[in-house]
């Protein structure tokens, strides 16, 4: 059950900064089957066969490191495999675990491409600077020394790993609003309203970022109207931030 509800966050979080969504499986004839197999691991992109693993194994159950599977899916590389990678890291083959040095292998121009954006070690697509070593030292060194520790981090997708996600299944990108207090005064309150949203989904969850440049007694209100009558039109405040 726990499982469950990261794989669900996971989800959520990509639904949330892209256009990508998910749904369970109707009658599609090409889907994902999420599986507890021993350890993580999905194949690149839509393979059309059918029934597709994608496995959440045991010490899989961390949000970044499910983003990481469901990019597979969605069909990206590893960072390191890309083809202009030997311009950015240095893989020591020597100290690769025997039979692993297939991980380590480069894509062709051909087989993938960067979709515009610069090498990225912050990507949650990179490996990390010890994955498969036999022990004899790093498998990886970043050309860039301050980024060696860097790489393989598993706390979220990176700035570019959204972009490259947005950019392959042309998402349209984000929105804000804007409201400058440049000329208020103190006691003045602003209104802004979104368009009309209609869920399709049972339970939503609203996630946004803000830059509050106030004062230290302002407040932020988020309402939420639920009701489409005037007797009803909005509930009390949700959230508030300060």
């Amino acid at each position: 059950m726990n499982a469950k509800g990261i794989i669900l966050r996971s989800m959520e979080q990509i639904r949330l900064k892209t256009c990508v969504d998910f749904k369970p499986r109707e009658a599609e004839p090409n889907y994902l089957l999420i599986i507890e197999d021993e350890g993580c691991y999905s194949y690149v992109g839509n393979q059309r066969w059918g029934n597709q693993s994608l496995s959440i194994g045991l010490g899989c159950g961390h949000i970044a490191i499910i983003e990481h599977e469901f990019l597979h899916a969605l069909g990206f590389w590893h960072e390191q495999s890309r083809y202009d990678r030997d311009d950015h890291v240095t893989i020591v083959w020597e100290n690769i675990e025997e039979g692993k040095e297939h991980n380590f292998e480069k894509r062709s121009a051909s087989q993938t491409s960067t979709l515009g954006t610069p090498y990225d070690y912050t990507s949650v697509m990179h490996y990390g600077k010890d994955d498969f070593t036999n022990g004899n030292g790093s498998t990886i060194i970043t050309k860039q020394p301050e980024y060696q520790n860097v790489i393989g981090q598993r706390l979220d997708m990176s700035f570019n790993d959204v972009l490259k996600l947005n950019t392959l299944y042309n998402c349209n990108g984000g929105f804000f609003m804007h409201y400058s207090t440049a000329t208020g005064k103190e006691g003045d309150r602003a209104t802004m309203e979104s368009v009309r949203k209609t869920p399709r989904r049972q339970f939503q969850c609203l996630q946004f970022f803000y830059y509050y440049s106030g004062g230290d007694q302002d407040l932020l209100n988020i309402w939420i109207r639920e009701y489409d009558d005037d007797d009803n039109p909005k509930e009390l405040p949700d959230s508030w931030a300060r």
